[in-house]
């Protein structure tokens, strides 16, 4: 009840006309668009760390002194941990590319009570979205009702097995990764 007294929202879903108005108001559900960095300057980035900088500095510190094989070592690993974060910024970026592509599907919502197909564009907060196995979670969702829901987070979380989510109250302050009355986009249920 106090989701849908927050949402103004019912078990019947929205009304089209509501719907219409906070799409106006809150706009498409879509990630926003950023402009991408080239790929230069992603493996650049890699070397602007307080850590990079003292580690230069010890390398150039060991050449001078005449440990060359350490100021060599030294460097091969700044050059490793530049190419190890700029490979997970690449990974980062991809999934972000593939959650944006995910979201261009239809979703079944309640709407005047009645099950109804829309674009995933066209979700809005309130919207009662009915999910089936293999459905994949077009929006962040609060679970208000389930029978032995699960769903695959390993796109976010990287774990194999199926998270359990349950319409239970949880309180305020449990970190978004453990909050199993939430379904998050881009996961499968």
């Amino acid at each position: 009840e106090e989701i849908f007294k927050n949402l103004k929202s019912s078990k019947n879903g929205l009304a089209d006309s509501e719907a219409k108005n906070r799409l106006a108001k809150y706009g498409m559900n879509r990630l926003r668009k950023f402009k991408k960095k080239s790929r230069f300057i992603v493996f650049l980035g890699q070397f602007n760390s307080f850590l990079v900088y003292i580690l230069v500095l010890a390398a150039i510190v060991s050449a001078l002194i005449g440990h060359v094989t350490d100021a060599v070592i030294i460097g091969a690993i700044v050059i490793l941990n530049a190419g190890i974060g700029y490979f997970q910024e690449y990974k980062a970026e991809e999934i972000i590319e593939k959650l944006k592509r995910s979201l261009q599907y239809k979703a079944l919502v309640l709407r005047n009570g009645i099950q109804k197909e829309v674009g995933s564009r066209f979700l809005v907060p309130g919207d009662i979205v009915i999910l089936n196995p293999g459905d994949r979670i077009l929006a962040d969702c609060r679970v208000i009702s389930s029978e032995n829901l699960q769903a695959n987070e390993s796109v976010l979380t990287g774990e194999s097995f199926p998270s359990e989510k349950m319409n239970k109250l949880l309180s305020s302050d449990v970190v978004l990764a453990e909050r199993t009355n939430m379904l998050y986009a881009g996961t499968n249920i």
